[in-house]
Formats: C-alpha cells, structure tokens, sequence
C-alpha cells in the first residue's frame, strides 16, 4: 500500500500524504495521529495547555485537521505562545477551512464549533474542565503498582468525572461521554503524563454502547468486520489474529445470552463484563488477563458502518502503544527505527 497526496478538505489546496488501511486494532493508527503532534511539545509548553490540548483532541473522529493544525503552529511559533492552544487552534483551523467542510475528513467541525462557544472568553469554565481531569490523572496515578482494579469501581469514578466536566462546561449538552473520556484517558497514557505500570491496562474497559461493548454483550452484532485485507495467512499471534480469534470466540459462545436494552444498566452490568473478558483471555490462552488486550481486540467499526471506513496514517508520523508492563512506547517513521520507552518531562 502507497501513501496518497490527499487533499484534507475540498477546495482547500492543503495536502497530507496518508495512508487509509482497514481499520485494525483499536484503530492505533489514528489515534497516534492524534499523539504525535502532542508528543512533540511535551518539552515546549506547560502542563495545562497540554490537558486543554488532550482534551479537545479526544473529542474529534478524525485526527487529520487536527494533525495538520497542530503542525502549522508548531512551525509557525504559535503554540509556544498561546496561553489557551486549544482556543488558538480552533480559530487557525476555523479561517483556514471555515465554518462548515466538506470533504474525506469533515467530521471535525461539528465538535470545534461547540468547544469553541462554550470556551471563547470563557477561560473560568477551561480552567475547571482542566482542573477535573488534572484530578482523573491522579486517581489513575494513585493506582500505582496496583495490578487489580475493580471494574465497578473505575466505571463509577468515569462517571464522576463526566459528570464533573459536563459542569464545568456549563452546557450538559456537550459530547464529552464516557467514551470521550476513555479517548483522553488513552491519550495521556501514551504521553507518559500519567504514571507508567500495570495498573494503566486496568482503565480500558468496554464503555457502554461502544462497538467492544456491544459486541461483547450482543455477539453477532458488528458483522461488518472483514479480515481479507491482510493478503493471506493470519498469524494468530498477531494483533489481527487476535482479534479474529477473540471476534470467533464471543460469538460462537456467547451467541443466544444477549443482554441489550434496559438489561445492559442493571447492577450486574459490570460483572457481567468482567466475567466475560476473563472468559475470552482464558479461552485466547493469553498469558495474562488484562482488560486493554481484550477490549482492543472486541473494538471495532459500530453496527452498520461500511467497510469503506478507514483507519488513517499519515507520512512521518511516529506510532504509539502501552507495552506490557504498562510503559509508554514510541516508534519513530520508518524501519530502522524500534520501539523506545516515552520519558515524559512533564510528569
């Protein structure tokens, strides 16, 4: 597969070479995209604006403006002298691209435009929203060297913290879900904002009405999974032969037990979960149980999304990735290069 000259919005006259392969294990692609930019002003700016910066990027669906926004401040200078970057991005991608678009990779505005009403001169409200998450990094660090979480519990503290940053926005129509959290929360990890261990694996869990959810609990669900891309025999050792395996077993046995609707919120939600990814890890003959490892493998395009979908991957761009022991890594563009621990200096 080639890298293509991309134009990011129509009639824009700004091109990225991307790469748009299937869409693979917990989309690691795209979501490195969003990384990668971040990761290169670990040492230029101060800790807050980079919350601001996680924040808004875990909003997004795409990472391409996003990706092409952050780069043109970084060389421009203006990151460095923003006090609020996320407001200062929204206004470069807003006059670059203006206030509607229309292209491959348009499902950014709708999200911005909102951020950007509910924050403009409003920088109380941004400081608040910072403030709980600040606080969400330190109860995830406060688990330190702790290598079993309860599930119910960490659910619960998700909920907190929604709940706290819906109120400090002001605006509890604002799209920061569970799910938008989780993103985050994916997002400071791999910047090694949030202290490094095991403990870190423990935080991926399948938020409710997200594909690994449902799929977990209504098997047979995403059958718009497709594997042909591959080109041939599929390690079984590999990401996406572990995820064939683990998409095989949920419904081959779990089929006929789905807990939908109403039943999916009762108490036993949770347990119900945890039981069954133990079940899967136990079954893949992984040798360890880890939620990260099943839920990316149960993560996948949402019931009735076609296949044309993508996952995206842009020239140059480094990748990222939790290791086992729950250490940060980084892999920089191209095949000289292996993977190397993340060191953050803002931690």
């Amino acid at each position: 597969m080639n890298f293509q000259t991309t134009e990011i919005a129509n009639q824009s006259n700004i091109c990225l070479d991307i790469l748009t392969p299937m869409i693979g294990t917990s989309r690691v692609l795209s979501m490195s995209a969003f990384i990668d930019p971040l990761f290169c002003l670990r040492k230029v700016i101060l800790f807050e604006p980079m919350i601001e910066l996680c924040f808004f990027a875990s909003f997004l669906s795409t990472p391409v403006l996003f990706y092409w926004g952050m780069q043109h401040m970084i060389t421009t200078g203006e990151i460095a002298k923003s006090t609020h970057p996320m407001i200062n991005l929204i206004l470069v991608l807003n006059k670059r691209f203006g206030s509607f678009l229309r292209g491959k990779f348009q499902r950014f505005q709708t999200a911005s435009d909102k951020v950007f009403r509910i924050f403009h001169n409003r920088q109380n409200k941004l400081k608040e929203v910072v403030r709980a998450l600040i606080m969400w990094i330190d109860y995830i660090d406060s688990h330190e060297n702790h290598e079993s979480i309860s599930i119910h519990v960490i659910a619960a503290k998700m909920e907190l913290v929604k709940d706290d940053i819906k109120s400090a926005c002001g605006d509890t129509s604002i799209d920061f879900s569970l799910f938008r959290l989780s993103l985050f929360t994916n997002i400071v990890m791999a910047l090694g904002i949030t202290k490094s261990g095991q403990h870190q694996h423990e935080f991926f869990i399948p938020i409710i009405n997200t594909a690994a959810s449902n799929h977990l609990l209504n098997p047979r669900m995403n059958e718009n999974r497709d594997y042909s891309h591959t080109g041939g025999q599929i390690d079984d050792d590999s990401p996406i032969g572990k995820k064939r395996k683990c998409d095989d077993f949920v419904d081959k046995v779990f089929v006929g037990e789905n807990i939908v609707g109403e039943n999916a919120l009762k108490t036993n939600h949770w347990t119900l979960v945890e039981n069954r990814m133990q079940t899967i890890s136990s079954e893949m003959r992984w040798k360890k149980y880890t939620r990260s490892l099943v839920e990316v493998c149960l993560c996948k395009s949402v019931n009735g999304r076609s296949l044309r979908k993508k996952d995206v991957f842009i020239k140059n761009q480094y990748i990222f990735r939790l290791n086992s022991d729950g250490k940060p890594q980084v892999q920089k563009f191209g095949p000289q290069h292996k993977w190397e621990n993340v060191f953050s200096p803002m931690h």
